[in-house]
């Protein structure tokens, strides 16, 4: 199990590298290391988000491409850790507030969420397992649901302009509008366009910019195929090739004092989907069910996390008999620990955590050995047909990269 670096060398520093590379506050303990040799203050910062692509795929990869050869020579390559659990529910959420998420809340892709009584999506304003958009049924706003602070905005009050760079499809969506909420959005087609665009933006605009860019390729082929696949192999080739070209051969030196911070919010681990193991219906979990907490309708809260990092709401006094049901069927499977232990250790951040993260949070969460996926399938509701995932504690899952490179 590899714990969150909180506070040091983890994804949870990097709002506070990018206030402080912009002069917005001092520099926190992560900018010793990850600018250490280059100027520590900035017009222009550039964050690439690059969704999956975990601390193996850049460290075998730093003498084959120019991009990563560049911030090997020039720049800085630092191994941080994700948050837990490692998933882009957390760290897409730190990006456009500024907060860990012990303080923000929304910690997996399907989490219960106390103002409609419901297991949620918090990235598709959905109700779980039930498609994107569905909260507007429920009359909810995106301010019901999803934190008031806003990164962009502190940014904007100390004089920085920001732009944000987000695949088309994904622009519509409630979460979107959110996170770019203030500030110029730019949608982009492709890879190649999103950063054509870019770079126009950063030979012409003037005075402290922030640019925020998000690119999911990487992370959509690993779980189709696998993050051992050669497809994936030829999706990162493609990315890192294109940001060589695109961007640091033609901008190094005329950018006006840019940094670039390329970055991921987790890895992947290689799973068999045959093998998912669902709790609802294997008889040696029989038991279980009635011990799950229920809505003021009667409906089952599950399933909450992912089949990396499966977390359950146990009723009141009954978490000692549903961890001796888990413990008994799983064997060698997988462990299961108490969320109350791991908010004691810092598994969610820095003390003390928000009631917002209390109000959401399992009690018990199940962390599957590496292969293994454990899940609730609710008769093929929630059937898992990934070949690549993430959300528990390996280190495939938990170790990203931090690339700092100056133009």
């Amino acid at each position: 199990m590899i714990k969150p670096a909180y506070g040091q060398n983890c994804f949870s520093e990097i709002p506070n590298l990018v206030r402080g590379a912009l002069g917005v506050q001092p520099a926190p303990a992560l900018a010793q290391t990850a600018l250490q040799g280059m100027p520590q203050q900035y017009d222009k910062v550039v964050l690439f988000f690059l969704d999956a692509l975990g601390w193996r795929f850049v460290a075998e990869r730093i003498e084959q491409y120019g991009f990563l050869r560049a911030a090997h020579t020039r720049g800085r390559i630092t191994q941080l850790t994700s948050q837990f659990p490692s998933t882009t529910a957390v760290h897409m959420t730190t990006m456009q507030t500024g907060l860990e998420v012990g303080q923000h809340g929304h910690y997996e892709w399907f989490h219960y969420d106390p103002t409609c009584d419901e297991m949620i999506c918090p990235l598709m304003f959905g109700l779980a397992g039930s498609g994107p958009e569905t909260l507007r049924a429920l009359n909810l706003r995106a301010e019901d649901v999803y934190p008031a602070e806003q990164f962009g905005a502190q940014l904007r009050e100390a004089g920085v302009g920001i732009t944000s760079f987000l695949e088309k499809s994904i622009v519509p969506s409630t979460y979107s509008q959110f996170a770019t909420a203030g500030g110029n959005l730019i949608p982009y087609q492709t890879l190649a366009e999103g950063l054509s665009m870019l770079a126009d933006c950063l030979q012409s605009d003037v005075g402290k910019q922030y640019y925020f860019f998000y690119y999911d390729g990487v992370d959509a082929v690993a779980h189709r195929f696998g993050p051992s696949a050669p497809a994936v192999s030829a999706e990162i080739d493609m990315l890192l090739t294109t940001l060589d070209r695109q961007l640091v051969q033609p901008l190094s030196g005329k950018a006006n004092n840019t940094l670039i911070l390329a970055f991921a919010d987790h890895g992947q681990i290689d799973v068999d989907p045959t093998q998912t193991l669902y709790l609802d219906e294997d008889p040696a979990f029989a038991g279980l069910k009635d011990l799950i907490k229920r809505n003021q309708r009667g409906k089952l809260l599950v399933p909450a996390g992912s089949a990396r990092d499966l977390f359950l709401h146990i009723q009141a006094g009954q978490i000692p008999a549903a961890e001796a049901i888990l413990r008994a069927g799983l064997g060698e499977l997988g462990q299961v620990h108490r969320t109350a232990d791991l908010l004691a250790q810092g598994y969610f951040g820095q003390l003390p955590v928000s009631p917002r993260l209390l109000a959401r949070l399992g009690d018990l969460v199940v962390l599957p050995r590496p292969g293994q996926m454990i899940y609730w399938h609710e008769s093929g509701k929630f059937e898992q047909k990934f070949r690549g995932h993430h959300g528990g504690l390996t280190p495939e899952e938990m170790l990203i990269p931090l690339i700092a490179l100056p133009l």
